[in-house]
């Protein structure tokens, strides 16, 4: 079975090319450029979120409250972040992502292996 990926992010670039990125590699994509995007698509229980820590209208790491699947965050201030403790099957990558860090957080949290 194809595993299914929910990409979240206010920024319709990084979206696309999450899109792009992930699909090319087999992937299911499902896009939501919204806090209320995610909550609706997570009720097709995704086996993966990836999304930004900081989306408009959420407070930072919001979308850690609203996914019940392995999450892996994307960061722009990657400092200040890594200072917020994860629970387990949660990753934290830093913007600009380099693909293939992307590509084996992605791997690694749909394998379990966290």
């Amino acid at each position: 079975m194809t595993p299914r990926i929910l990409a979240v992010s206010d920024a319709p670039d990084v979206l696309a090319l999450l899109q792009v990125i992930l699909a090319a590699e087999g992937f299911a994509v499902q896009r939501a450029g919204s806090l209320d995007g995610a909550r609706a698509a997570l009720a097709d229980l995704p086996d993966l979120v990836i999304g930004d820590v900081r989306l408009a209208g959420g407070a930072p790491f919001a979308l850690l409250s609203l996914a019940p699947a392995p999450v892996l965050l994307l960061s722009g201030d990657l400092r200040t972040d890594q200072q917020t403790p994860l629970r387990p099957g949660v990753a934290l990558v830093p913007k600009p992502f380099e693909l293939e860090r992307l590509l084996d957080e992605v791997r690694r949290l749909l394998a379990g292996a966290w």
